[in-house]
């Protein structure tokens, strides 16, 4: 791919995946009231899933789509480094393992959710609506916790972090950016101290994700503005 292309294609994927996953956010926050709601009982979770109707579901699979572009995003950031080298090939597999690990997490509200939420409203008994919760809440242990808040944060940590210093090579990138992304990584990378009783430095991973989105937006917007400021310039009179 030529340089005009690939700085072009990586910076308007760049903004779009940062909006599914701010976009889908919001919208989650407005009207299933994410993340207070995972607080409550899995069966009032479910309970309020069903009540919020198609909003919900929709929000999810958005959001999965925005973690799941993450796998060209990662590709193509390792081509934006003028020289990649073995370190950026091996953050790039952590890139890649961050992106299907956020993505199992996340379906299991898009797919999961949905069937028992719609088994709770149907069920017969309470031991029926008992039940669902607690697959659910099975669900949200295995593929929550330990893929999405899990193996996914500590990958996405490690690709942050190598790749805000090679980013700090990339002309057309400020410095602070690259260094903005070598911060956030290492905040993201704590997200699983929760688990062990270090609540602050979880949160602060949580932190740390929202605003790893919002610079991947920034480095989109500069990379593509950098190159339409450089067509202009190839194309003005000579």
């Amino acid at each position: 791919m030529p340089t005009s292309r690939l700085y072009a294609t990586t910076g308007y994927l760049a903004v779009l995946t940062s909006a599914l996953v701010l976009i889908s956010q919001i919208v989650l926050a407005v009207v299933f009231d994410y993340p207070d709601i995972t607080k409550q009982p899995a069966l009032a979770v479910l309970q309020r899933y069903h009540a919020a109707g198609p909003a919900v579901p929709l929000a999810w699979s958005a959001f999965a789509g925005g973690t799941l572009m993450i796998v060209p995003l990662a590709l193509l950031f390792e081509s934006v480094v003028a020289r990649p080298s073995l370190r950026l090939r091996i953050a790039t597999a952590f890139g890649l393992v961050a992106a299907l690990a956020y993505t199992i997490g996340i379906m299991r509200w898009v797919l999961v959710a949905r069937f028992l939420a719609n088994a709770v409203v149907c069920a017969h008994n309470a031991t029926e609506a008992a039940t669902a919760a607690l697959i659910f809440r099975a669900f949200a242990v295995y593929c929550g916790n330990s893929f999405g808040e899990t193996i996914a944060p500590v990958a996405h940590g490690v690709w942050a972090t190598i790749l805000g210093h090679a980013l700090l090579k990339v002309d057309r990138l400020p410095r602070w950016l690259g260094w903005a992304q070598i911060v956030t990584g290492a905040a993201i990378a704590l997200r699983p101290l929760e688990y062990v009783g270090a609540t602050t430095l979880g949160e602060l991973g949580d932190i740390g994700v929202g605003a790893w989105t919002v610079l991947l937006a920034l480095t989109g917007v500069l990379l593509a503005k950098g190159e339409k400021q450089q067509n202009s310039t190839t194309s003005g009179p000579s």
